[in-house]
């Protein structure tokens, strides 16, 4: 863990998010203290028992979106939102890990040097187009792409894009395609997923928009319609 990611985890306190506990040299070992999640990762889950009711994905989803509208708007993009750095506890509350990759815009001048290309799988297309942010906000938009990945992810039990290989996945970013989204869900995932995956990033909604979404919102009830 590097230095930034333990001071960023430091700083943050929310239910949707790992705890930092400290850290010290103990035996010339540099040891962190970390919140520990008995339920593993989200990918794990979904490798164990395969795909994830749509009723359980609107309630992860609630919790991931709580958790990125918190670093959000601390002007902190994760960059790196996916079933592995999700982690579940004993609740079934999802918590976001991983900040390796995350970055206090409010540090940074040059909003473009905070794009990052992680996974194919889950990386928006202005990365691959390589647009230049207009604003910082255009840059916390990658996160809300790979929410919408995420959820594909936890509804397929699989990869989002299925199994194309990562080179297949960047060239249909290039050209603005986004991933399939399942025919049987319903009608409000749906419409959710369509925001999220806004080919321009301008046109993707923020997060605290998104979880007033009935998709997020009403993420105790299944909406079959």
């Amino acid at each position: 863990m590097a230095k930034h990611e333990i001071k960023l985890l430091s700083e943050l306190m929310h239910p949707n998010i790992v705890q930092y506990y400290g850290s010290k040299i103990v035996d010339s070992w540099f040891r962190i203290y970390l919140e520990y999640v008995p339920g593993g990762s989200i990918k794990k889950y979904t490798e164990d028992n395969g795909a994830i009711p749509e009723s359980d994905v609107r309630w992860f989803t609630t919790h991931i979106l709580s958790g990125l509208d918190y670093l959000h708007s601390k002007n902190i993009v994760h960059r790196d939102i996916k079933g592995a750095n999700l982690l579940i506890d004993s609740s079934g509350v999802v918590r976001l890990a991983d900040f390796g990759t995350a970055k206090c815009l409010a540090l940074h001048a040059d909003p473009a040097k905070l794009y990052f290309i992680g996974t194919a799988h889950w990386t928006a297309p202005e990365l691959v187009q390589g647009l230049e942010p207009s604003s910082p906000d255009a840059v916390l938009a990658v996160d809300i792409w790979s929410v919408g990945c995420t959820v594909l992810e936890m509804l397929t039990g699989r990869l989002p894009w299925g199994d194309l290989e990562p080179v297949a996945i960047i060239y249909r970013l290039g050209k603005g395609m986004t991933p399939p989204i399942p025919e049987t869900l319903s009608l409000v995932g749906k419409e959710f997923l369509s925001l999220c995956l806004k080919i321009n990033p301008a046109d993707r909604p923020f997060a605290a928009s998104l979880l007033e979404h009935p998709f997020a919102k009403n993420s105790e009830q299944l909406d079959g319609n």
